[in-house]
């Protein structure tokens, strides 16, 4: 639960904390401000929104997700890849994506890696789908 994830976190478990987390935690895909805004109902004020959502990305619970338009939320975990539609600005985790670990020069240390993928996605791209060679066989 969001109490839980914040008290291992050491954070203290304010409304607004737990509603936003909960809120992310339900998304089935990063949500930037704008969405979690429209989905907190009552909602926060906008500050105190930008405050919670930078509590929780630095305290490791949320990743930022930064893609040309706008910076998104998901919940911290293993590296995957993202990929964010120049059509319609979804952004949507690719878990099944495998993300390279480069091969670095002595002494550097990793500490994360991000993978952003743009394009169109499938819903705006149908175009794309019916040149597929599973389609030309139809």
């Amino acid at each position: 639960t969001a109490g839980a994830l914040l008290k291992k976190k050491g954070l203290r478990c304010t409304d607004p904390r737990l509603r936003t987390l909960d809120i992310i935690l339900a998304g089935d895909r990063p949500l930037s401000h704008a969405e979690i805004e429209q989905r907190l109902e009552p909602r926060l004020d906008r500050v105190t929104l930008y405050r919670v959502l930078g509590d929780l990305a630095e305290s490791g619970l949320l990743r930022r997700i930064t893609t040309g338009a706008a910076t998104r939320y998901g919940v911290s975990g293993h590296a995957h890849a993202h990929f964010t539609c120049d059509a319609c600005g979804i952004t949507t985790c690719l878990e099944t994506v495998p993300v390279p670990r480069p091969a670095l020069p002595l002494r550097y240390v990793v500490d994360g890696i991000e993978l952003n993928l743009s394009g169109l996605c499938p819903g705006c791209s149908k175009a794309h789908f019916s040149e597929e060679p599973e389609a030309e066989g139809k």
